[in-house]
């Protein structure tokens, strides 16, 4: 039974990761007693409760869980305001300060239950139109077909510091990291990573067990991009298209303060 009171199976639920438990260190001093993902953004929300907010206005009816570390306090407080409006299941993760987010994926899909599974980046602000195109994107799959989506914007220009999206001649996912040089077939991602199916996962979790047993693994440069490189090789990596105006990421002070611009 969800909260609610009605049934569920768990090949209909939707787990949410959402990882925010580095000390955001470039965000300094705005997080110095917090992650990135509390910090608050002209309307007086923090990034987070934007999160939040944003599954809950979708059917998917999800469950949320956040790995946090620094300030978890904080996070806590955040948290208790927002329980009415969805699910939460938090998840500590103790290696936060010298360790990379594959640490927090990877404590979060041991954690999950539900067969398909969205992973979202804590710093990114995102409203509805992002997280609707999530839920049409995940109503078009088959739950016994593994399916991989990866959202994705086009952009006037982009800087040496966004994951970028190579797509191949028909627009189908090719190769995603910083370092690639833009061209017309190039994307920007959106931080949000879509995992349907029990198949699909548990490749995914094969990979991260894997990785976790080199130096990789734990380094700070590392990202769950590299692993959607890896997971196509297996499986087709299908772009989910979002408007850039439905998320933006917040890595710097200045990219906040640029932010807070646009929205005033």
């Amino acid at each position: 039974m969800n909260e609610s009171g009605t049934t569920e199976s768990l090949d209909k639920a939707v787990d949410v990761i959402v990882l925010m438990a580095g000390e955001g260190k470039r965000m300094r001093p705005l997080t110095e007693d917090r992650p990135k993902a509390l910090l608050k953004v002209p309307d007086g929300k923090s990034i987070f409760t934007h999160i939040a907010e944003s599954f809950a206005a979708t059917a998917l009816n999800p469950t949320m869980f956040p790995i946090v570390g620094h300030g978890v306090d904080k996070v806590d407080q955040e948290m208790e305001k927002l329980r009415s409006r969805i699910r939460f299941q938090k998840i500590y993760n103790p290696f936060y300060k010298t360790t990379g987010p594959v640490i927090s994926l990877w404590l979060g899909i041991l954690a999950s239950r539900a067969e398909r599974l969205i992973v979202i980046n804590g710093d990114t602000l995102i409203h509805p139109e992002l997280t609707e195109e999530v839920s049409l994107w995940l109503k078009r799959q088959h739950p016994d077909q593994p399916s991989l989506g990866l959202c994705v914007s086009k952009s006037p220009s982009y800087t040496k510091d966004e994951m970028k999206v190579q797509m191949n001649g028909e627009n189908i996912f090719r190769e995603v990291g910083k370092h690639l040089v833009p061209d017309s077939r190039t994307c920007k991602s959106a931080g949000v990573f879509v995992v349907n199916g029990l198949e699909a996962k548990k490749a995914l979790a094969e990979k991260l067990d894997r990785i976790l047993k080199t130096e990789d693994g734990f380094k700070t440069s590392y990202h769950w991009h590299n692993l959607v490189n890896e997971m196509s090789q297996r499986f087709t990596v299908e772009l989910i298209p979002v408007e850039g105006s439905s998320w933006c990421e917040m890595d710097t002070v200045e990219e906040f303060q640029e932010m807070e611009i646009q929205e005033h």
